[in-house]
């Protein structure tokens, strides 16, 4: 009889309480959910980071086609929120000839700022123009990509 007895208490013994699976289930769901949280993060990452690249190679191309301007014939003006494409068309682009750089550069605008930047010489001043191009796809402040160039001015060089 205490054979049976003791058979009995290990069998009750053997599985899982209740409470046991009710834990093990909320630990399983709460990894589930953080798992679930970082992937989102790491797609909004991704995306931001596309578009970044993008308007790094939209701002070389822009930066280029001014480096490439007649000296003589400098005349470019301000510039506020106008597509990419935009701008390359007044630096002298007539059009993106692959049509997968014309729809990424599609997402993005430019904003070029082009104001006279005087630098204070022993001498003399020297004026040089200060060049603000601002490349953004949204209204956050970790969506836009800014460059600053300055570029002496063909009329005032020493």
């Amino acid at each position: 009889m205490t054979a049976a007895i003791s058979k009995r208490k290990e069998h009750r013994n053997s599985g899982f309480t209740f409470i046991e699976v009710v834990i093990a289930l909320a630990v399983m769901a709460s990894a589930a959910g953080i798992i679930i949280g970082m992937q989102g993060a790491a797609l909004r990452r991704t995306t931001r980071d596309t578009y970044a690249q993008q308007a790094m190679l939209a701002a070389r191309r822009i930066m280029a086609s001014i480096e490439a301007l007649n000296p003589k014939n400098f005349n470019l003006q301000t510039q506020e929120n106008q597509p990419v494409s935009a701008v390359l068309q007044t630096l002298g682009v007539t059009s993106l000839s692959d049509k997968d750089e014309a729809a990424a550069m599609s997402a993005l605008n430019a904003s070029l700022l082009v104001e006279d930047w005087p630098i204070p010489l022993l001498e003399k001043e020297v004026l040089m123009k200060r060049i603000i191009l601002r490349l953004f796809w949204g209204q956050g402040w970790d969506e836009a990509f800014e460059v600053i160039y300055l570029l002496p001015d063909p009329g005032n060089s020493p």
